[in-house]
């Protein structure tokens, strides 16, 4: 995780991890573009991914090839939501 993170271009502030019994992990990174976890379920052969950041999605993107090419998952679904917090002319967009 910290070589994924480090290669992709992203900044880690810091981590923690947590082993489940009998099997599983799950794993936070606090970024300095906002965060990155990954849950897994190996009962359920299962990865969760969240790779939240702001600004350029490059690093985000790079982070997600490179776990996908770590854990070597025989299927793949990505999902890429945009939260336009802020407009082009960086005023808040309101409801």
């Amino acid at each position: 995780m910290d070589r994924v993170v480090a290669k992709s271009g992203l900044h880690a502030v810091s981590s923690s991890f947590h082993q489940f019994e009998p099997h599983g992990v799950s794993a936070i990174y606090l970024l300095s573009e906002s965060h990155l976890s990954v849950h897994t379920w190996p009962e359920y052969g299962y990865v969760a991914l969240d790779i939240f950041t702001c600004g350029d999605d490059g690093p985000a993107l790079k982070a997600f090839d490179l776990l996908v090419e770590e854990f070597q998952p025989k299927s793949v679904e990505k999902r890429v939501i945009r939260r336009d917090v802020l407009g082009e002319a960086g005023s808040q967009n309101t409801p």
